[in-house]
């Protein structure tokens, strides 16, 4: 069943990047670790954990959904920086893994900011509210089409972190996943070379830059 879910994730290139990362099985451990090429460089290091930090995600609700009880190793080995994690299953009569958020009505900005500050806070993250018009520079999304724009910065900027944006941005897509076309969102981890890497933003000193999400589009395209 492993290599069944791990694959069904790897067909999905375009959310999870599978060309950067690879896994190998043995027996009910799977290690997902990073491709050479991209270990060369800072950022497509960073982009790659956090889409191994994704795949974990959608393999642990692959998981969940079998009743099997799993843990997750992450950086194991600090000399091997390559190996990110393994994730190993255990047959139980119970689910012990990790609880899901309670599911609630996303009606409103106000509660799509409320889910947002909760996952941000399961992965350490924190959460802050900007103004799209004076602060951002978007090259290639129209700001107006956001109205609402917030700023995930964290305390650190390691491996660590960078494998929980990976957690945050998977769960908040399948979160938002269920929402109508109007309230789709859009997320920027600074992984597409089309946008700026670190805009100029009020965020408190000594944080760091994680990610930004527009929510509420007024006009979202089809294509």
């Amino acid at each position: 069943m492993l290599k069944k879910w791990i694959d069904e994730i790897r067909i999905q290139s375009d959310l999870y990047k599978s060309d950067c990362w690879k896994y190998h099985i043995s027996g009910n451990v799977i290690e997902l670790s990073i491709l050479p090429d991209y270990m060369k460089q800072k950022k497509t290091y960073r982009c790659s954990v956090i889409f191994v930090g994704q795949v974990l995600k959608a393999l642990s609700k692959k998981i969940e959904k079998e009743n099997l009880n799993f843990h997750i190793q992450s950086f194991s080995n600090l000399e091997n920086p390559e190996i990110v994690a393994t994730i190993r299953t255990d047959e139980k009569n119970e689910f012990t893994g990790n609880s899901k958020l309670k599911e609630k009505s996303q009606d409103s900005i106000e509660d799509v900011n409320s889910l947002i500050q909760t996952i941000a806070k399961k992965y350490k993250l924190e959460v802050q509210e900007i103004e799209a018009t004076s602060q951002l520079n978007l090259r290639e999304i129209s700001t107006e089409n956001y109205p609402t724009w917030i700023a995930i910065y964290s305390t650190f900027n390691n491996p660590f972190t960078w494998l929980n944006i990976g957690y945050f941005k998977e769960s908040l897509r399948k979160e938002f996943s269920s929402l109508p076309a109007s309230k789709k969102s859009c997320f920027l981890d600074f992984c597409d070379s089309k946008f700026d890497e670190f805009p100029n933003l009020k965020i408190p000193e000594s944080k760091y830059i994680q990610s930004l999400i527009g929510i509420h589009p007024t006009n979202v395209s089809t294509e």
